[in-house]
């Protein structure tokens, strides 16, 4: 299951998200667009307006905008410096599932897409990000439905670290945050539900819905019981 967006005036609210800190951190989730028409653009994660002091938005261009399709962050931290950068792919034209990621790590900040780089942008004087206010998935802070997201998110995630290599690797091929539970603050797998979250962030709905469809995920529960099952029919067991 995912959550579903309409393009007009669904998105979830989520209080006590934690601060971008001045140092490394990962940011990533599932999407699915339903279309890319439009002029504007469409959200995955907002926190207020653009390269207001601070803020943080994460979007894709839609089809009769600037750089159609392209994915876009904006980061502003609390000494104004900000982050402008743009993937240089158009992974916004798509509508099948792909998994969408942000890591600062060190003096860069880069953007992949199924697990390949599609952006970095010099970080050297980006400093912590704070977030005091409501956050939004599938919305900017305006709720502007030209901003708001159509289509599916899932496996939403937030680390303070540095993903590795390997990790965003493992993470585009479906394995859920749960396999890298070191420094995870925020985990929303939204699969059974939209309250269905790891660590402290208090959600609030508006008028989004469940839906059936959802990549594929795999979590070390599952994986395991599959493996043993495996092993055992092996054996005769």
């Amino acid at each position: 299951m995912s959550v579903l967006f309409d393009e007009s005036d669904n998105y979830l609210g989520l209080a006590s998200f934690p601060s971008l800190p001045d140092g490394d951190w990962t940011l990533d989730c599932w999407v699915k667009l339903a279309d890319n028409t439009g002029s504007a653009s469409q959200a995955i994660f907002g926190y207020k307006s653009l390269l207001a002091n601070p803020s943080f938005n994460w979007y894709f261009r839609e089809a009769s905008n600037t750089n159609a399709g392209k994915l876009h962050l904006l980061v502003c931290d609390n000494d104004t410096t900000d982050i402008n950068s743009m993937s240089s792919t158009t992974p916004g034209t798509s509508t099948v599932w792909q998994h969408c990621l942000i890591v600062r790590s060190g003096t860069t900040i880069k953007q992949f897409v199924g697990g390949s780089e599609v952006s970095s942008a010099d970080a050297t004087s980006l400093d912590a990000t704070t977030v005091n206010a409501a956050a939004y998935l599938g919305s900017q802070d305006a709720l502007n439905a030209n901003y708001m997201l159509g289509g599916r998110l899932a496996e939403f995630a937030f680390w303070t670290r540095a993903l590795s290599g390997d990790d965003i690797t493992g993470r585009a091929s479906g394995k859920s945050a749960l396999w890298y539970l070191t420094d995870l603050g925020v985990y929303m797998p939204l699969k059974t539900s939209i309250a269905d979250v790891q660590e402290t962030v208090t959600i609030t709905d508006h008028s989004s819905g469940i839906d059936a469809d959802h990549p594929t995920i795999s979590d070390p529960v599952t994986f395991s019981a599959a493996w043993a099952r495996d092993v055992n029919q092996c054996l005769g067991v």
